[in-house]
Order: C-alpha cells, then sequence, then structure tokens
C-alpha cells in the first residue's frame, strides 16, 4: 500500500515520515517527493515460514510517501504539485499542526488547518470536473454526457459545502459504520445511497424533528421521515441522525445514522 502523508506547510509530515519509516529526512518546507518502505512485521508469516521453510520470506510492505507543499511558511494551501502527487497515493494520512513553529505566524489551530486542506481538495476535484465539462462542450460531446458533467459539478459543489469530512455513516441501520475520509469518499457514497434508494422513490416529507444540544459547538438532529413514490403512495419510513458541528465558523454535518424507528 502506497500511503502520502499531506498536510500544509510546517505541520510536521517530515517528522511523522522519519518516525514511521526510520530514516533522518531533513525537516524543512518544499523539497522534493520522499519515499521510504517499511516492512510490515507478522508472526503468523514467521509461524509459516518455520514450518514450510521456503527459499524466500516475503512479508507485506508499506510505502510511505512524504509530499511536499511548495508554500513557504507565510502561506497556507496545498500547492497544484501536491495535489498531483496526493493523486497517485492510495491511501492518505492528513497531517495537522498542534504545535508551536517559530517558522510560522500565530498559535496552531488544527481544526482551521483540517478545513483549509479539506477546501483545497474540493476546489481540485471541482477544477477537474470544470475541465471535462468545458471539454466535453467543446468537443460537442453527446447531451447526456454533458448533462452529467453539469450534474455532477453542481452536486459536488452542493454536497460538498454541507459536510466537514471525515464524515461517518451507514446506509441503513443494521449497516456497518462507514468513513467518508475525503469529498471523493463522500461522493462515491451519495452515489451509492442513490443506487440503492427504494425503487420508485420520488421524494419525502420529514414526520417529526427534535434537535438537541451535545456541546458548544456539536449538535444532533433526531427526525422521522417518510419517503413516497410519484402516486404518493408510502414506499418507506425511517429514522436518522444528523451530527453538527461549527468549529469553523459555518455549521457542517459530520456523521449521520439511519437508526431503528420506534
Amino acid at each position: 500500500m502506497k500511503i502520502g502523508l499531506v498536510g500544509l506547510a510546517g505541520s510536521g509530515k517530515t517528522t511523522v515520515f522519519n518516525t514511521m519509516t526510520g530514516m533522518d529526512v531533513p525537516v524543512g518546507f518544499g523539497g522534493e517527493l520522499k519515499l521510504g518502505v517499511v516492512r510490515v512485521p507478522d508472526q503468523r508469516i514467521d509461524e509459516l515460514s518455520g514450518i514450510f521453510s521456503p527459499r524466500k520470506t516475503t512479508y507485506a510492505e508499506m510505502s510511505f510517501c512524504d509530499i511536499p507543499d511548495e508554500h513557504g511558511a507565510e502561506k497556507k494551501g496545498l500547492s497544484p504539485r501536491g495535489l498531483q502527487q496526493i493523486r497517485d497515493q492510495e491511501a492518505l494520512c492528513l497531517v495537522l499542526r498542534d504545535f508551536v513553529n517559530p517558522a510560522i505566524e500565530g498559535d496552531p489551530d488544527p481544526a482551521a488547518d483540517l478545513e483549509a486542506s479539506h477546501t483545497e481538495c474540493v476546489f481540485a476535484d471541482l477544477e477537474i470536473g470544470e475541465r471535462r465539462l468545458e471539454r466535453a462542450k467543446k468537443e460537442r460531446a453527446e447531451p447526456l454526457e454533458v448533462a452529467a458533467f453539469e450534474l455532477m459539478k453542481a452536486t459536488l459543489e452542493d454536497i460538498a459545502s454541507h459536510f466537514q469530512t471525515p464524515v461517518m455513516r451507514r446506509s441503513n441501520w443494521r449497516a456497518p459504520t462507514r468513513i467518508a475520509m475525503t469529498p471523493d469518499e463522500l461522493m462515491d457514497a451519495y452515489r451509492d445511497d442513490k443506487e440503492n434508494i427504494q425503487e420508485g422513490y420520488k421524494y419525502r416529507t420529514i414526520d417529526r424533528l427534535d434537535v438537541y444540544k451535545l456541546a458548544s459547538t456539536v449538535y444532533y438532529a433526531d427526525a422521522d421521515y417518510t419517503r413516497f413514490n410519484d402516486q404518493d403512495e408510502i414506499i418507506f419510513q425511517g429514522r436518522s441522525l444528523y451530527y453538527f458541528t461549527n468549529e469553523s465558523g459555518s455549521w457542517k454535518m459530520f456523521a449521520m445514522w439511519p437508526v431503528e424507528r420506534d
């Protein structure tokens, strides 16, 4: 697995990289992408190797990539080059600064840095969608294809603005919990939910809504709802809990849990 260590400039990515790989890469801003490979110890492999005595024992490996940010200490945001390197990874580990860095002005604010990184990734996805849409129009693609890109762009703009990743969710109250770590994963989950919704679904109504305060910046809404088809017939009745936070200055959902309706 190829894991990319990402984050804003001065967040400590290289320190984490050195800790995970045992390397001694100099810390600082900028530089080139650094790669370190770590063998994953596995007692089961040791036992099997002792039984069968193979010529070579091969362990699983994890590759860690320290993705540099090209910006100087006075700036925030993911660089275009860094975003491209991020797309090459199989998994991401976001490093947030919660310590005083003399090279960076101001106190650490990991919540704000999380929001900034999330926003940069959303903008990057939107840029891709806009380019694909522009190309489809220029090449006079089929109207259905153009409409699909327009819907994708509008949907991403609308949905991403209401969520704060990572988002914890379940497709139904019996399903296991899934975590959408990135806007792309959130979009995949949204498409999956749309494809697996009750056949004939047209609209829904809210039958009950109660709001509860958990902390100064955390609330949750408990809602009963009913889904109807285009004949105004009930096809499903459910209940969900929606959790919201206001840590970044605007209310955004970070978890949604379908639960059994009373």
